[in-house]
């Protein structure tokens, strides 16, 4: 939890962090801008200080979610002289990702139309 003691990239950093967690173990509709800020030990007023709304911070935690993702596939193929094996250990760490963060890959596929039913007002 933040405290209102941290400097501005640490809440930012915060609201971040704690959007991630409550997209993944609630999903994006049942996710609220109140549910973040209050997670985080933040005011409100602090989310609009970093992000427009719900829609705004859901793509910056999946930008942030998808580099991670990308690096960490790419370092596990780079690490194997036998392309198959390379496949094959690359596979493996998308799945386990994919099972450890299934409420963000359901974001990842879900279409605009349920994104719009999850907003907040």
């Amino acid at each position: 939890m933040c405290n209102c003691s941290c400097g501005s990239e640490e809440k930012k950093n915060a609201l971040l962090q704690t959007a991630f967690d409550l997209f993944r173990d609630k999903g994006f509709a049942k996710t609220t801008i109140s549910d973040i800020v209050s997670d985080a030990g933040l005011a409100k007023g602090t989310f609009y200080l970093y992000f427009k709304d719900k829609e705004d911070i859901v793509t910056a935690v999946l930008r942030d979610f998808d580099e991670f993702t990308r690096k960490l596939l790419l370092a596990h193929g780079r690490g194997h002289s036998d392309p198959y094996e390379a496949i094959r250990s690359t596979t493996k760490i998308y799945v386990a990702v994919f099972k450890a963060n299934a409420g963000l890959m359901t974001l990842l596929l879900i279409s605009n139309q349920e994104i719009e039913a999850g907003r907040d007002i």
